[in-house]
């Protein structure tokens, strides 16, 4: 099993995108640690999706980045 190194900042943040253009939200699930081998990915969820709708993980922005990773 491959394992992660939760000890540091996550790398990127999952979101659950909700809505179509100017409606659009993205709402955080957590976040995201990439495994040591660079294979795959750990997400620590605070809340999940209804079944079958998409999640996005994006690589975290620098500190100065504006709320929820200036995604919107």
């Amino acid at each position: 099993m491959t394992t992660t190194s939760q000890t540091n900042r996550p790398t990127h943040r999952a979101f659950f995108v909700s809505g179509d253009g100017d409606n659009k939200q993205w709402i955080e699930l957590g976040p995201v640690w990439s495994h040591n081998d660079g294979k795959g990915f750990n997400l620590v969820a605070h809340v999940l999706p209804a079944p079958g709708q998409t999640i996005v993980i994006r690589a975290n922005k620098p500190a100065d980045a504006s709320e929820n990773g200036g995604q919107q």
